[in-house]
């Protein structure tokens, strides 16, 4: 995700190379979840911004790491755990929302349309990860 090589370099002081960054960032489009989504300019960067910065990013995988199903998995030299499976659209907006603090479908549907990347609405998928997720407020 690139707000955190963005984050990165704030913490760093190094204010040239996040401005650089920042810039290339803004015009940068992908097709998930659909042609010409631009998740920094549209998402990252307003969730950054405007719910608490680092603190924003760290809530995020905080409360992916105490809510979201894992398993333990063996290496052959460690034993760790994993998620069991990847987020899908809906739980992505629940757990960033928890992150920051607040609701962010509002941003979520600007930035991202109402598809998945299948063309599933992500709304339903949204209520779903609130009722298996309860536990992650907003």
């Amino acid at each position: 995700m690139e707000i955190y090589q963005y984050d990165v370099y704030l913490g760093l002081g190094r204010a040239d190379d996040a401005l650089r960054w920042y810039n290339k960032m803004l015009s940068t489009t992908d097709t998930y979840p659909r042609a010409g989504t631009k998740w920094f300019k549209d998402w990252f960067y307003p969730v950054y911004m405007q719910h608490g910065k680092t603190k924003v990013l760290s809530n995020f995988f905080s409360l992916l790491a105490k809510h979201f199903p894992k398993k333990t998995f063996n290496n052959g030299t460690a034993t760790y755990p994993e998620y069991t499976r990847n987020l899908n659209f809906g739980e992505f907006i629940h757990f960033w929302s928890g992150a920051a603090g607040t609701d962010l479908k509002a941003l979520a549907l600007t930035a991202f349309g109402d598809k998945d990347e299948q063309g599933n609405n992500w709304a339903t998928q949204l209520t779903q990860a609130k009722a298996a997720f309860p536990d992650v407020k907003y």
